[in-house]
């Protein structure tokens, strides 16, 4: 009868938690009565006591269910889906919430978290088909996460952990920076008009060589961190960039000098010598030539900006020829109001400068 009474009422009476042990006390007293009582009824002999003896040696049988408890809770862990055993929140994660600030301010940390995300997102292509011995049917394969983790690398994704980090867009984000850079040097350049004048020549003449400070700075943060195509698209945009903002300048001009067309040559022609430097993704200098050859290729307009230099030192006829109808390599770059702008503010109204600008069409 006493074990009866200690699998099917005593054991069910253990406390849960530490903070019910100290009422247990008076279970210990009920259970003394109890066990008296079945003495007296002849239910029990008068020496036995495994009622009480259970009762009072609580701390004993409170720790062992707590112990198990945990084998389980435990138990119930390794023998769910692998997807359920592990839960992140940007809530549970609080060293993350300087990290877009981080990532929008620092070309180089922008870059390798680039990297890291990218080579996260390949090796997940290929997870499911390497443990596929491992897995079983029905479970499935990692590729549904790789949008996820190169958008987190490169764009924007919303909500959850992803949009924890990628509010900032990352990378892009990063580039925006830049470029926000590149215009900021370029403004104060004074549009590029009025070369003729020191001050004004002094300040394009600095905004060009901080654009290309820049340029070549970013370049060797981002050497042998990015990867080849990736840097040489990356630096290719951002000469890109400055490039627009000094060719629509300088088409803006009304007025161009002689000495003006001959200093702006000089600006352009430091841009194109310096200008493929900035392409040094490998450390040897030798293994770069490659790519500084290959300018065109990564910078859209660097073939307009060479025209541009050619029309700043060409004669009108040579402007002419070099629109051939609008099948020449002018043509290919500017368009007829460009040119003419181009003209207009380089050559005084005379016969042949009406003539030349009825020929661009």
């Amino acid at each position: 009868m006493s074990d009866c009474l200690i699998c099917d009422c005593l054991v069910h009476s253990i406390p849960s938690n530490s903070s019910q042990l100290a009422q247990y006390k008076e279970v210990i007293k009920a259970t003394e009565d109890f066990e008296n009582a079945l003495k007296d009824m002849k239910f029990l002999p008068e020496d036995s006591m495994d009622l009480l003896t259970y009762a009072r040696n609580v701390n004993c049988h409170f720790a062992n269910k707590k112990c198990q408890d945990v084998i389980v809770a435990a138990r119930n862990l390794m023998t769910s889906e692998i997807h359920n055993t592990v839960k992140l929140h940007p809530a549970l994660l609080p060293g993350t919430e300087h990290l877009p600030s981080l990532l929008r301010r620092g070309a180089h940390l922008a870059a390798i978290h680039h990297n890291n995300c990218m080579y996260i997102a390949h090796h997940l292509l290929t997870l499911g088909h390497q443990f596929r011995s491992r897995l079983s049917d029905g479970t499935a394969t990692f590729v549904d996460l790789v949008p996820g983790f190169r958008k987190l690398g490169e764009s924007r994704s919303e909500g959850g952990l992803w949009g924890l980090v990628s509010r900032t867009k990352c990378f892009l984000a990063q580039m925006r920076v830049q470029k926000e850079e590149l215009l900021e040097r370029l403004s104060i350049s004074r549009n590029f008009s009025n070369l003729d004048d020191e001050d004004n020549y002094s300040a394009a003449n600095r905004a060009v060589r901080q654009v290309l400070h820049q340029l070549k700075r970013l370049g060797k943060i981002w050497q042998d961190v990015l990867p080849v195509n990736i840097y040489c698209r990356a630096m290719g945009t951002l000469l890109n960039t400055a490039l627009v903002e000094i060719i629509s300048r300088v088409i803006a001009l009304e007025d161009i000098s002689a000495e003006n067309a001959d200093r702006l040559h000089a600006l352009c022609k430091t841009v194109v010598d310096e200008g493929p430097r900035i392409f040094v993704p490998l450390p040897e200098e030798k293994e770069n030539r490659h790519f500084q050859e290959e300018v065109p290729v990564y910078v859209p307009k660097w073939m307009m900006f060479q025209e541009l230099m050619l029309i700043l030192q060409a004669s009108l006829q040579e402007i002419v020829d070099r629109w051939a109808g609008s099948k020449g390599p002018l043509a290919a770059e500017f368009s007829p109001s460009e040119v003419k702008n181009l003209i207009r503010a380089l050559f005084q109204n005379t016969e042949r400068r009406a003539a030349a600008l009825a020929s661009i069409k």
